[in-house]
């Protein structure tokens, strides 16, 4: 405390007027901070205990959603060559079969090695992937999966740059390059699994595409333009294949001849298989093709359109990346080609020209067991399998002379001195030097579907991920089998009891943190932090009332926890009576979904159901077809909007269902039902949520905090403002009194004179 100097002094009133003052402030400060700090610590407490309540609202959330598909179904399955996995609990229920599996489906894929290095130049260019099937070197493309280009840029061609193009190209083939040693880098190339799924790779010559009229959905078609069909460029499609992409689609045509005109192009187009599910329409323009877009599409890509080689081989060893017209398990590398010299310069009419092709010693000879020999000459391609080792060079003659394809060559092959000697027709004059080498095998997995039986049925599926067998379970083949595996579903109560336990344990969790939180005391304990508040005592209420609501859409009857056998106690807890728990699963397995599971359920084989959403009324509807005008309905008056197979409702009380159907189905009773969890993990969702009543409620006692402290502040303020008024007053008293004293002492000391004065 302050040392008052005057009173010390004996200055002035002599009080300790700084001890009188700081009592009469703390008179007015003490109770006003009291009462304000007792309110903000009541809010921080109510902050505190919101928070509580909001993590318990997560951790119950949680835990309501992993039980979502527990239905008490257990998998069984003997081996480890297939897998079955539960994808739709509404679908599952009691089965037993033996799988045996021969083949697992494989993707194709293809190794393409000898580069350098993953920057070493491949070459520039554009590469076009079909997928379908090869057989006996004929390849008949699948018209359910796209394919497409990529084009591979002058300066973004080296081998990880192309690797990175074909990912990036989105065309159902996948690129990797693998480091087979410090020196040799391969491209991996893989499609999809299947048989259907094999790639045919070709590079070929791009045509310009170019927009002659911008879409402008709904009103303007779209038409683009591709140049380079003159008369010396439709007869240059002999032989070639042209190859169309919308960007969704691709259509190959193949033109074993050269086309009279343009009109014979356009009617090649058009005439081929998948031509209808093109986005546009092809018809003739001036030297170029148009292509015609709905005006429903709006202003769209420009398409991809290129002539694909037939495998003859350029300098680029971009060309090394196909498999076109080679069974779809080789390839040219220019990189493996033999040395080939003009012996004769070929003179028109006069001189025939003779090129030779070195590299035929017999060691050379040995070496040809297994491989395939190549031959180019500018317009034609020969290849030449070599299973084992030829005697001699005239053995090597012998097989290419007798090769399918030798007469369409411009030229005859026969022996040099370790060397095949190439002799041109005299009437060709002076050509290019042929290309010869050797095709490299660069199949590393052929595509293959997988082949199984199920009960002794055999069956086939492109993928080894099977849905369509056993309703709502997914099969993973993983290898074949030596012997029958078993693979049984069956309903556990066990299982089934788990799952329901934790439910009532998060439930009680629940429900006892509220209670204390709401708990309003007696005379022997404190009311909880929440006492009486309005959003806890909703929270408690709403909570403990779903727990007894009837669950529809899972049974003609309403269902309920209670069947189940879960009861609850005097203190507001819930417990399970596991006897009657086990007795009406065992009658009624499949109900148990209406605590964990949401599904939608038909009674038709014909008809099976989904939900989008949950803005819908669960319960039992009948669903049924006009057999004179194909419109379904619900119950009569709900009509569903139809799109082929599929009915679906847009709005109302079963907004966002879908019912897909299969030829003959008439009606059925549909099912829809939202489980317990569901129903807990919603209102949880909805308190939880951002701008939620939780949320509101602890961002007003935050604000009531900021508000208490500001008070606190203000009465700070207000008690110095008073505290130097205090000061002031007490002050002036001291003068005041300073100077009456001051009067005194003049009064007395004349007094005392005028005393003295008398005596004398």
């Amino acid at each position: 405390m302050a040392t008052d100097y005057l009173s010390a002094l004996n200055v002035g009133s002599g009080l300790n007027t700084t001890q009188i003052i700081d009592a009469l402030v703390a008179a007015e400060q003490e109770p006003q901070e009291a009462l304000v700090n007792s309110q903000k610590e009541e809010a921080s407490v109510s902050i505190s205990s919101f928070g509580s309540v909001r993590q318990n609202l997560t951790d119950f959330k949680s835990t309501m959603s992993a039980m979502n598909g527990v239905t008490g179904m257990s998998l069984t399955q003997a081996g480890s060559s297939v897998t079955a996995t539960i994808r739709d609990d509404a679908k599952v229920d009691q089965f037993s079969s033996s799988f045996e599996v021969s083949q697992i489906a494989q993707a194709h894929t293809l190794v393409f090695d000898g580069f350098t290095s993953e920057s070493a130049n491949v070459g520039s260019g554009t590469l076009t992937f079909e997928l379908g099937s090869w057989s006996s070197g004929s390849f008949i493309v699948n018209s359910e999966v796209t394919g497409g280009s990529v084009a591979i840029e002058n300066g973004s061609d080296t081998l990880a740059e192309v690797k990175d193009a074909i990912n990036a190209a989105n065309i159902g083939v996948t690129a990797s390059i693998l480091k087979q040693s410090d020196s040799n880098f391969a491209l991996v190339l893989k499609s999809e699994e299947g048989a259907q799924n094999a790639m045919r790779i070709s590079s070929g010559s791009s045509k310009t595409v170019s927009q002659t009229t911008a879409g402008v959905e709904g009103s303007t078609a779209e038409v683009q333009s591709v140049a380079g069909f003159t008369s010396s460029d439709i007869s240059a499609l002999s032989g070639k294949t042209l190859f169309l992409h919308d960007g969704t689609n691709s259509l190959s045509v193949e033109f074993s001849s050269a086309p009279s005109n343009l009109a014979a192009v356009v009617s090649a187009i058009t005439s081929t298989s998948g031509y209808s599910d093109m986005n546009f329409a092809v018809t003739a323009g001036t030297n170029a093709l148009t292509l015609t877009y709905d005006s429903s599409d709006g202003n769209v890509d420009l398409s991809s359109v290129s002539v694909l080689s037939t495998g003859g081989p350029d300098d680029s060893n971009l060309y090394y990346i196909t498999n076109y017209d080679t069974s779809g398990t080789s390839a040219f590398n220019p990189a493996s080609g033999l040395s080939v010299s003009q012996t004769t310069q070929g003179v028109t009419g006069s001189t025939a020209e003779i090129q030779s092709v070195a590299g035929f010693t017999a060691s050379d000879i040995s070496t040809l067991s297994g491989k395939t020999l190549f031959f180019h000459d500018g317009t034609n391609d020969l290849s030449v399998s070599f299973s084992s080792t030829p005697a001699d060079l005239a053995a090597v003659v012998s097989a290419i002379t007798s090769a399918t394809g030798y007469s369409d060559m411009n030229f005859t092959v026969s022996a040099g001195s370790n060397a095949l000697t190439l002799t041109y027709d005299a009437s060709d004059g002076d050509v290019a030097l042929a290309n010869v080498g050797y095709l490299d095998t660069v199949e590393s997995v052929s595509a293959s579907d997988a082949s199984l039986s199920i009960d002794g049925v055999s069956v086939t599926r492109t993928s080894n991920t099977i849905t369509d067998l056993i309703d709502g379970v997914t099969l993973t083949l993983n290898s074949t089998t030596s012997s029958a595996e078993i693979i049984s579903g069956n309903w556990d109560s066990s299982n089934a009891l788990l799952a329901l336990q934790v439910f009532v344990d998060q439930m009680n969790s629940s429900i006892s943190t509220l209670k204390a939180l709401t708990d309003r005391g007696s005379s022997t304990s404190d009311p909880g932090a929440l006492a009486g508040d309005p959003l806890a005592s909703y929270l408690l209420k709403q909570l403990t009332s779903l727990t007894t609501q009837a669950i529809e859409g899972y049974a003609d009857e309403s269902i309920y926890l209670t069947n189940f056998g879960v009861l609850t106690e005097l203190d507001g807890s819930l417990s399970i009576d596991e006897d009657k728990f086990k007795s009406y699963f065992s009658e009624n397995p499949t109900y148990f979904a209406a605590i964990t599971t949401s599904r939608v359920v038909s009674d038709s084989s014909l008809v099976s159901g989904s939900m989008l959403g949950s803005d819908y009324t669960p319960g039992k509807y009948s669903f049924a077809i006009d057999s004179s005008t194909g419109a379904g309905t619900i119950d009569t008056d709900i009509e569903l909007i139809n799109s082929g197979s599929t009915y679906y409702s847009s709005g109302g009380i079963l907004a966002g269902l879908f019912l897909s159907t299969e030829t003959g189905a008439s009606s059925a009773n549909i099912y829809v039902g939202r489980s317990l969890s569901e129903t807990l993990q919603m209102f949880a969702t909805e308190m939880l949520a951002s701008g939620g009543d939780i949320e509101k409620k602890i961002n007003s006692l935050d604000e009531d905090v900021v508000e208490y402290e500001q008070q606190l502040v203000d009465i700070s303020s207000k008690m110095e403002t008073i505290r130097a008024r205090y000061v002031a007053q007490y002050a002036a008293m001291d003068t005041l009194v300073a100077q009456l004293k001051s009067t005194e002492t003049t009064i007395t000391n004349m007094m005392e004179s005028w005393k003295a004065s008398l005596k004398s």
